[in-house]
Formats: structure tokens, sequence, C-alpha cells
């Protein structure tokens, strides 16, 4: 009972824009109603439980909802062998602890791990999303990597080069910096040219 009642208020309060199918009809003549937003709110929540009275409830709710299909297949699947329910179940519990040691670990190694493991996971779009803004700040960092060096170089001076490495000690052009600071301290040795400061 508790499930239905917080699933009825999922459907109605999470969407915002439709109400469950019983009511359908009396909200049809007040405005018009676009049922996917709760249609996508409602099977999240109940397609995480992965229980057949859950979809039993989701297909009472959306009769003809996208995931209807689905919903009737999973019934008929978790009723004909009630080992796969429990197997099933075991399975989301070590692919939910699997999910929160990636995101206590908040890496981009960890998120890979993941997808790795369950590729098809209740969590992989959560995870792609985490990955796309790894993806994001290394090519930002990447930028400004290039830019500093494209200084460092034009300048062609010991401070610059000692200056990228300073804001870059992981940078692409780590070991070019190096092989310039000891040709300028080489040239500075051999007094056959004064390095610029």
């Amino acid at each position: 009972m508790k499930n239905r009642i917080a699933y009825s208020i999922l459907a109605i309060f999470l969407a915002g824009v439709c109400l469950p199918a019983q009511a359908a009809d009396t909200a049809k003549q007040n405005q018009p109603c676009s049922a996917a937003p709760a249609d996508d709110a409602l099977w999240d929540v109940v397609n995480h439980a992965g229980r057949s009275e859950d979809y039993q409830f989701y297909l009472n709710q959306y009769p003809a909802g996208k995931y209807a299909a689905f919903a009737l297949d999973r019934i008929a699947i978790l009723q004909a062998d009630p080992e796969l329910a429990l197997r099933e179940k075991e399975y989301r519990e070590i692919e939910y602890q699997a999910w929160k040691m990636a995101e206590q670990s908040g890496t981009e190694s960890a998120y890979q791990s993941y997808l790795a493991g369950y590729p098809q996971g209740r969590f992989t779009g959560m995870a792609q999303i985490r990955l796309t803004k790894f993806q994001v700040e290394k090519q930002s960092k990447d930028d400004r990597d290039y830019q500093a060096w494209k200084s460092a170089d034009k300048a062609d001076t010991l401070t610059g080069y000692q200056n990228y490495l300073q804001d870059f000690p992981q940078g692409r052009y780590t070991d070019l910096a190096d092989i310039r600071i000891k040709r300028l301290q080489h040239e500075q040795i051999q007094g056959n040219k004064t390095p610029k400061k």
C-alpha cells in the first residue's frame, strides 16, 4: 500500500503534466496532457524495484504506456520463475553496491569500471554523464596546457619554461620544456648566449 501511494504521488508530482490513467479523461477536458514525462518517471522507479506487483502498478497507471509491453513481459517472466526474481534481486543489489563504490570514489576510472561491469545497468546513463564531465574538464585543461606552452615557446626563456613546468607538471610538453631549459643553461655556461630572463 505504501508503495502504491508513493508511486501515485510520483506519477503526479514529479511529472507535473499528467494525472494517472484513471483520472486522465477528466484532465483532458481541462488542458493538454503529455504522459511521456510522468511515464518515464514512474517507470524508472518501478524498473528499479523490479517486482511483478510494481510492473502491474505501472500498467494500471499507463496501460498504453511506452513501457507497457516490457512490463507485461517482465510480469510473465517473474511469475513463471520465482527463483529468477530472487536472482535478479541479488544481481541488482550487487550492481547497486558497485555503483555506490563508483560514486564514493568519484574518479573517471571508477565510472569506467562500473560501465565495463554493467554496460546495460540501471546507472549507465548517470555514469556516462559523469564521464562526459571528466572529458570536458580534461579538454579544457588540455587547451590551457597548449596555450601556456605556446607562450613559453614564443618567449624562449628559462623563466618561461620553468613557469610552464610549475603550472603543468604533468603537461604534454614537459619533456620538451626540460630539453629547452637544458639547452639554455648549456648556452649560458658556454657563454655562447646570455639567456633571456
